[in-house]
């Protein structure tokens, strides 16, 4: 019987290719904890071994997950660019200290540090203790001439309580800019003032948790040295901390051209601040812009002028001499944040030779207009109101050719609505309501609810009473039935849902006729139910109550 070797049988280019796909780029955390698997190809025969020493992308992308292979991938793959990851709160001392002796071999690096955990953290504190007399100090030893990619991602809150942020060095990679660096993503640290990160030409830049800048003309300097900026993210809310100029001062600012721009999406602490940030700054047509606030609706009435002049100076101008917005989009959060835009529930194999849509995420955002999204609290409804409609109020978004408002509830009374939208009738061609839902409260009819109907493109509608509704006060008009059967008719009205109103099942048919069943959605009470209701409760109220007398009845005789 002949013993064969199927080591032998695959070619040296297959093998090769094979060695090279096997790194991949999807390290987790799991993986930084054992030894790659693909590591033993250079052990199993004198043959792969001689062919994975050619084979140098081998080696390109260490986790280093113990000393000794470290130490042969580092021998193996010299002088190729490698691909660092760090994690202080797992990797030894000396590990960390190897892996960053030569800065000149890190093409990628990626630092999974701490800042001090005041609870006593056990893995918190020994990470920063590794943070503070290894990693730092080993990234400050000198330039790192072709790193191309950092990442800094500084773990804080661990026990869920507020941590100082890291404050990484002045002198980290010896105050020289790195030329190359192209990507840089920094969470939960603090950069020093004029760090030579930010003097890179970079193409993406992320900041989350970050404190960047001491003040807004630095951080507007650092944009200028970013020509090629292609992505744009912050996640910040130490920006409410900047120095910055008051919001009334109306001096121009210095012009910020960020032509490669492709998306910028920035959440901040206050309005006032993201103003600040967009003010004077020229952006391509076709980027998708995403603005989020924690205090949109509180902001002041300078700070909504001045983003919507920034959004003017954002836009695009039609032949009809009406602004079109392209892919703007606010957020307008109560308690709570969400991010804003126009979600689409097409399949996404149909957007992808669309014009008018771009996916961003997990959510499809229209591309030619502006989407308000707004989280109310029933609790300051007039105050979010009056803000509201304050910032609807402004010509830059009265004047869009698409307007999108999504997410929100109706608690107050319908004049509102009617005079809140009066003034887009002429100006705005296309009004876009994604979910809509109108409520009966104290001395609401529902024809009263109407107007707001046909100056909004609702594609689903919820028409809906509440319990404590007094009876016979919600009652379906004709106008609103004709009006239903012209917004079904034009393909505007996709649902339409009636729960628990006063309503006759042959006003049902009679929709279910014209606009068909799976356009309408009805609880099946009609008219009268909320009187039979009341008088069962009454029946039952003098039935307990005749029961009561009778038992009393009863003792007396006894």
């Amino acid at each position: 019987m002949t013993l064969i070797d199927y080591t032998l049988i695959l070619p040296s280019e297959l093998l090769h290719a094979i060695f090279t796909l096997l790194p991949g780029r999807q390290y987790t955390s799991k993986l930084l904890r054992k030894v790659p698997s693909w590591v033993a190809v250079s052990q199993t025969c004198r043959r792969w071994r001689e062919i994975s020493l050619k084979c140098r992308a081998l080696w390109t992308r260490a986790p280093f997950p113990n000393f000794a292979w470290a130490e042969e991938a580092l021998r193996r793959s010299s002088p190729t660019l490698l691909d660092v990851f760090i994690d202080a709160a797992f990797h030894s001392e000396a590990l960390i200290d190897l892996a960053l002796r030569d800065l000149s071999r890190i093409g990628a690096l990626h630092l999974s540090l701490a800042a001090m955990s005041l609870s006593g953290n056990l893995p918190l504190v020994i990470a920063n203790t590794k943070t503070e007399n290894h990693v730092l100090p080993a990234c400050a030893r000198g330039p790192a001439p072709n790193l191309e990619e950092l990442s800094i991602v500084v773990a804080n809150d661990f026990d869920g309580l507020r941590r100082e942020l890291l404050l990484l060095s002045k002198g980290i990679f010896g105050e020289v800019v790195p030329v190359h660096l192209r990507r840089l993503v920094l969470e939960g640290c603090v950069l020093p003032a004029g760090s030579s990160l930010l003097r890179a030409h970079l193409t993406s830049l992320t900041l989350s948790s970050t404190k960047a800048w001491s003040d807004f003309d630095e951080m507007r300097n650092s944009l200028t040295c970013m020509p090629r900026l292609e992505t744009l993210i912050l996640r910040v809310n130490t920006l409410a901390n900047m120095d910055h100029p008051s919001l009334s001062s109306d001096t121009e600012r210095q012009r910020v051209d960020l032509t490669r721009l492709h998306i910028l999406d920035v959440w901040c602490a206050c309005l006032d601040d993201t103003s600040l940030l967009l003010d004077n700054v020229r952006i391509p047509m076709d980027a998708s812009i995403i603005v989020a606030t924690g205090d949109s609706l509180g902001a002041s009435e300078h700070s909504l002028k001045r983003i919507a002049t920034s959004f003017h100076n954002l836009m695009d101008a039609c032949q009809s001499s009406r602004i079109t917005y392209f892919q703007s989009t606010i957020s307008i959060p109560g308690s709570w944040f969400t991010y804003a835009g126009t979600q689409h529930t097409r399949d996404s194999t149909d957007l992808k030779h669309a014009e008018n849509y771009v996916r961003v995420g997990r959510d499809v955002y229209h591309k030619r207009g502006l989407s308000l999204s707004v989280a109310q609290d029933v609790d300051e409804i007039s105050t979010r109101y009056t803000r509201f409609k304050r910032l609807l109020g402004i010509p830059a978004i009265a004047s869009c050719r698409i307007l999108s408002v999504r997410d929100f509830e109706d608690h107050s009374p319908s004049t509102y609505w009617t005079d809140f939208f009066s003034n887009f009738t002429e100006v705005v061609e296309l009004d876009l309501v994604r979910r809509a839902s109108f409520s009966f409260v104290d001395s609401m009819a529902i024809a009263t609810h109407f107007p707001a109907l046909r100056l909004l493109w609702i594609s689903e509608a919820t028409i809906t009473a509440r319990e404590d509704d007094p009876p016979g006060l919600h009652r379906f008009q004709d106008d609103l039935r004709d009006g239903i059967f012209q917004r079904v008719a034009s393909g505007k009205l996709k649902k339409i849902r009636i729960f628990r109103c006063d309503v006759s099942a042959e006003y049902i048919r009679e929709l279910t006729d014209e606009i068909g069943t799976e356009t309408i959605e009805w609880d099946g009470r009609e008219r009268g139910w909320q009187d039979a209701r009341l008088s069962d409760a009454e029946s039952s109220l003098l039935e307990d109550e005749l029961d009561s007398s009778s038992d009393e009845s009863s003792e007396d005789l006894l």
